[in-house]
């Protein structure tokens, strides 16, 4: 049976993030050996899995190198591995939890017989079976220096293996193809028990901690929620627009393979911070686009959380929130849904979509032994039937909302007037239309002027954390005379939202510029109404408690230093400003 052991588990946030440092080792296009037995130890809790392995080559390259693959998938796993037996007498004993029967074929007389060779192998399977309940994996002839022959030996023994319940074929030959040459080291035999080389034995544990056992042992993902921008296309679609975004051949290749899971079984969920509108149109006008806007049985797209909308989508989709990988560029984003929803599965979407597409398809739970008819028709029928109105909320609550952005190690910078940011703080003004308050669109030229004015203060904000050098991402406009200030431009960059660090950021920027500028009794916000800058003008009612029009207009309050200093001192962040 299962047990639990918990090594010095964490906080579910501070777990995202550590699976996503992983994730780049794990999931590299190359696994290698150094870099993965370098990692820490895994900061989630694990379940221990008893599993024995019958054997007549080595195991040993595989064993000490798969805990990690297991530990990304949840499981401990304590491995008894047997002698070295051609007989296949079976003679361990104990419980187990899983039963690997792990052979070189190349070791018996194939060519004599493959029928009868499949028979006898399929006899002692079955001999296995009696014994155990525990679910078997065999792994398949590769490597075979007749190639033909392996093929036919492997599809008499798939055959007969589904007349025995509980076993499953692992395709090794499927690793062995694309390597080649590269799969098999006869010089390294004498060392290492097996012809394997050591690429190839990477493989093999990759697979089994990341797919195979977790096949067995855990049930299996059922949707995959997904961002939008600079996830599956490279670009922000409120910034650039639809036609501006670029479908890389990377993103290309993450669209189908999320095509591939769908018709696999899995739904498809878009969670994603946008205007709706913009987003339907989106998959109308990107014809080149491998997905479709039918393609998704859930579409969260709004200005809320996405907490929120992982909820929502769950519900929608009627399944429980653990069933459900998230996918996201944002790891901000992804903390603050796994604190709320610890349950949840999250996958950094990296910046190139190959080494995404490629997290994707080995994520734990995403490898299944065999596809249902059911599972496809439940998406069918949900794709084409109209969501209900969700009657109850599931979405759920951290015990701290922002004790994420602490275990991401938040660092924001603040610059005062400085002209070396000229440029960027021009641009933020100029094309950001999410958040930006007063859509001014301050020009370069008119951006110098204010930083030169005696009564003006610009604060740039340059936002990083141990995953991500951000830049620039915020900027305020405040001009004060005589205690009273005029802010009249606030941008932050999309990039940046997300992480409920707009309270703090403005704070302390205001904090700052009272304090160089002769001191603030009242704030005036200006704003405007744009098609999209909506998140803009929410964050404004929240911080001012005052409704906003549906016009442009003005919000007065009288400002509260000592109160700002306190909200400011809530966030685990790192606050520092340029000399």
């Amino acid at each position: 049976m299962l047990g639990r052991d918990n090594p010095g588990v964490s906080s579910p946030a501070a777990q995202c993030l550590n699976k996503i440092e992983w994730q780049r080792t794990l999931f590299a296009e190359t696994a290698r050996r150094m870099d993965i037995l370098a990692l820490d130890k895994p900061g989630w809790p694990l379940e221990t899995v008893k599993v024995r392995v019958h054997r007549n080559h080595g195991f040993e390259l595989i064993e000490n190198v798969v805990h990690p693959f297991a530990a990304f998938s949840g499981l401990q796993v304590d491995f008894n591995i047997g002698d070295y037996d051609d007989s296949l007498a079976f003679s361990g004993a104990g419980e187990a939890d899983v039963e690997i029967i792990w052979l070189e074929f190349s070791r018996y007389d194939m060519a004599q017989d493959v029928s009868t060779m499949a028979n006898w192998f399929l006899e002692r399977i079955s001999a296995l079976r009696a014994r155990t309940a525990a679910p078997l994996l065999i792994a398949d002839w590769a490597g075979a220096d007749d190639p033909s022959l392996a093929q036919d030996f492997n599809r008499r023994l798939g055959s007969g293996l589904e007349n025995i319940p509980g076993v499953y074929l692992c395709p090794l030959a499927g690793i062995a193809e694309p390597m080649g040459d590269y799969f098999v080291d006869l010089r390294a035999e004498k060392f290492s028990g097996t012809r394997l080389s050591d690429r190839a034995a990477m493989e093999v544990a990759r697979h089994l901690g990341l797919q195979w056992l977790p096949a067995v042992l855990r049930p299996g993902l059922k949707a995959i929620a997904v961002d939008l921008d600079n996830t599956l296309y490279d670009g922000v679609l409120g910034e650039e627009g639809a036609d501006k975004l670029d479908l890389t051949a990377g993103h290309t290749v993450l669209q189908k393979r999320l095509l591939t899971l769908r018709d696999k079984g899995l739904f498809l969920a878009v969670v994603s911070r946008n205007q709706l509108a913009d987003a339907e149109k989106l998959f109308e006008t990107r014809t080149d686009f491998p997905l479709k806007r039918d393609d998704f049985s859930a579409f969260e797209v709004n200005w809320g959380s996405k907490a929120e909308s992982v909820g929502r989508a769950a519900a929608a989709l009627r399944i429980g929130i653990d069933s459900i990988l998230f996918v996201d560029d944002n790891p901000g984003e992804l903390a603050e849904v796994a604190s709320a929803f610890p349950a949840v599965h999250t996958l950094y979407a990296e910046e190139n979509a190959d080494d995404t597409a490629r997290a994707l398809m080995m994520y734990p739970g995403i490898f299944r032994w065999r596809v249902g008819d059911d599972d496809i028709k439940r998406v069918q029928d949900l794709a084409a039937t109209t969501l209900r109105e969700i009657e109850a909320s599931i979405v759920g609550e951290a015990t701290d909302p922002l004790a994420y952005l602490g275990e991401l190690d938040t660092r924001l910078a603040f610059s005062f007037n400085d002209t070396r940011h000229l440029s960027r703080l021009a641009e933020l003004s100029q094309k950001t239309n999410q958040f930006n308050l007063s859509l001014t669109r301050i020009a370069e030229l008119e951006m110098e002027k204010l930083i030169n004015a005696p009564d003006v203060a610009v604060v740039g904000v340059e936002l990083n954390d141990k995953l991500s050098a951000s830049g620039i991402i915020g900027m305020l406009v405040v001009r004060i005379r005589e205690g009273m200030a005029e802010v009249e431009e606030i941008c932050i960059s999309c990039r940046a939202l997300g992480r409920r660090l707009e309270d703090l950021m403005i704070s302390e920027a205001l904090c700052r510029a009272g304090q160089s500028l002769g001191g603030i009794s009242k704030v005036t916000f200006h704003y405007d109404i744009g098609p999209r800058n909506r998140p803009a003008v929410d964050w404004l009612e929240h911080y001012s408690g005052e409704p906003t029009g549906s016009k442009a207009g003005r919000i007065d309050l009288d400002w509260n230093e000592k109160y700002a200093q306190n909200l400011i001192g809530t966030y685990p962040v790192t606050i520092t400003w340029a000399e």
